[in-house]
């Protein structure tokens, strides 16, 4: 859906399906940012992001969630040190424009 919805940005969209899918795109392409869902197969978005901040501090990490809870999101920023976090649904505009902001 990300990957469809940004076509017309300047931006290499590279997309997995898991964490464990992502973390060799990360170990070999240059990452600017990376958008990763709170709900995955194998481990947390959360969990996943704190990975990719230990491994890539640089990195800008931004977090979707179907969990509205502030309690979800106040763990996902202190875990992941996030710099976004959208409910899903999440509004592209506002999500394009975070990116924008954030790079």
């Amino acid at each position: 859906m990300l990957k469809d919805a940004f076509s017309r940005e300047p931006y290499n969209i590279l997309c997995a399906d898991s964490a464990e899918e992502a973390l060799p795109i990360l170990a070999r392409e240059q990452v600017d940012v990376v958008i990763s869902d709170e709900k995955m197969p194998g481990m947390s978005g959360s969990e996943f992001l704190s990975l990719v901040r230990q491994e890539y501090p640089d990195t800008i990490r931004i977090i979707l969630t179907g969990y509205g809870s502030l309690e979800s999101a106040i763990r996902a920023i202190n875990e992941g040190e996030i710099y976004r976090f959208f409910t899903k649904p999440c509004n592209v505009i506002d999500l394009a424009i975070t990116i924008r902001l954030a790079l």
